[in-house]
């Protein structure tokens, strides 16, 4: 690892370990991203990187992220047209 490198684990690190700690508001009370509410409280919502809403459980997050990863899939492909996926 070269010099250059180990600042920034170093800072990585302590961004990861300060994560940790940080306690989540009661309002955060599902999987997924955060939004605000109308009084401006940070509540659960949809990801910012993916079309999934937020879930309580694990196993529904999962299966509502593959939903929208496989509906950008079928986009995509349809965006292309069919032949270029024979």
């Amino acid at each position: 690892m070269g010099e250059n490198e180990l600042p920034i684990l170093r800072e990585m690190a302590e961004i990861l370990s300060l994560l940790q700690k940080f306690d989540i508001p009661p309002s955060i009370d599902q999987i997924g991203g955060l939004t605000f509410d109308t009084e401006g409280q940070i509540i659960s919502g949809q990801m910012s990187l993916l079309k999934a809403e937020p879930s309580v459980e694990y196993e529904t997050f999962v299966r509502n992220w593959l939903k929208a990863k496989l509906d950008e899939y079928v986009l995509l492909i349809v965006s292309q047209g069919l032949t270029k996926w024979k």
